[in-house]
């Protein structure tokens, strides 16, 4: 414990218990750590592996599925939150400071109300030029979907066959372009791998691809 406390970017070392393995039919006890600030969260992981004293537990999650994790609750549950306007040095600017998170669902229950979910769908051709792929491929066309909920479930299907509606049909390559409902589109030629960023404005579908 002290070896972990004298890192300058650890700011507690606590003792938990926790279910180290599925298979696990009790918890064992473990240090739990908190860095500093988020950004270095990594670079500490890594030092501590360095060490070789630690065996390190669920290091690769995000830091907010983390946050989940550690107070016990779980994805699409529903949550009161308590939070606290702070004023920015900037002029006219606040940022909202997490206070405390209250479950509102019972975390014992097998089924519980989600909230409305829609997913973003992408199909990808290329041109290609030899016997197999390469990353340099001209891009042929894309289709750009948003999935609804299903008929009976209220989760979009992997699949994408429910309720699908088509944004964009065909992208080429060298052009921009600009559909109706604010959907902004830029390809680069001979670019495979485009970089999908997405948000669902309660008025529109907001959705913007770059090849960057």
């Amino acid at each position: 414990k002290q070896i972990l406390k004298s890192h300058h970017n650890i700011k507690g070392v606590r003792i938990c218990e926790k279910y180290v393995k599925l298979e696990d039919h009790e918890k064992a006890k473990i240090f739990g750590v908190s860095v500093v600030k988020p950004s270095v969260f990594k670079k500490t992981i890594k030092e501590i592996d360095e060490i070789g004293l630690f065996t390190t537990y669920n290091t690769d999650l995000p830091i907010s599925q983390m946050y989940f994790y550690v107070n016990d609750l779980f994805p699409m549950s529903l949550c009161g939150l308590k939070v606290k306007l702070e004023k920015k040095k900037k002029a006219n600017e606040h940022s909202m400071r997490l206070i405390s998170l209250e479950l509102k669902d019972n975390n014992e229950e097998l089924f519980y109300d989600l909230p409305p979910l829609k997913a973003v769908w992408l199909d990808i051709k290329i041109q290609q030029r030899g016997m197999r792929s390469y990353y340099n491929d001209p891009l042929l066309y894309a289709e750009v979907s948003i999935v609804e909920k299903d008929e009976k479930a209220n989760i979009p299907r992997a699949d994408g066959q429910r309720k699908r509606k088509i944004l964009i049909d065909k992208i080429f390559a060298n052009m921009s372009f600009w559909h109706g409902e604010k959907l902004g589109v830029e390809v680069m030629e001979n670019f495979y791998y485009l970089l999908l960023f997405y948000s669902f404005h309660p008025k529109n579908d907001s959705i913007v691809i770059r090849g960057d």
